[in-house]
């Protein structure tokens, strides 16, 4: 641990010492390094999602029981349908990426916008 404000090490009760300076972690260029990684991950996970979604064999759908109505219920509505993803051919990160892949497709976009944020913000 560091004294705060010093960045000289301090003991811990165990007897650790960290000798990381917490300034670097305040420093521009820290967070534009981990905003450029976000953004470059993500243009490669695009990528992965679009070759995985539309270059590799699909399995057989089959209806969940659920329905869905557009426009708040007041639409037409329509059965949802599932991927059975056990009987396909393909490797299972494409697997993952196909059945989860919209966690990442939503998460990196708004990680990226909170960092260029950050670096505003370590700009003033």
């Amino acid at each position: 641990m560091l004294a705060l404000g010093t960045g000289k090490p301090v003991k811990t009760g165990e007897g650790f010492i960290v000798l990381t300076d917490l300034k670097i972690f305040m420093s521009k260029k820290f967070w534009f390094s981990w905003t450029v990684t976000v953004w470059a991950a993500f243009l490669v996970f695009l990528g992965l999602f679009y070759y995985v979604n539309w270059y590799m064999p699909h399995g057989p759908s089959y209806p969940t029981g659920d329905y869905d109505c557009m426009f708040d219920g007041e639409g037409p509505c329509g059965e949802i349908y599932k991927e059975d993803l056990s009987v396909v051919d393909i490797p299972n990160w494409a697997k993952f990426l196909r059945a989860n892949g919209i966690f990442f497709f939503t998460g990196l976009p708004i990680l990226g916008l909170i960092l260029i944020a950050k670096i505003k913000k370590t700009e003033e």
